[in-house]
């Protein structure tokens, strides 16, 4: 499983939604896209280059 099949699959399920930490995790991917989509986990996810 990659790193994006793991990212993908943790913004399926809701548990990120009342989650700071990860909620952060998807932030620091991608601030730019993360802020612009209202903190929306999937569309920063989706924006992503490059995964670390």
């Amino acid at each position: 499983m990659t790193t994006r099949d793991k990212l993908e699959a943790l913004v399926a399920n809701l548990w990120w939604s009342w989650n700071p930490e990860a909620l952060q995790l998807f932030e620091r991917l991608n601030p730019e896209a993360f802020r612009v989509s209202h903190h929306n986990p999937l569309a920063a996810l989706r924006a992503a280059t490059r995964l670390c």
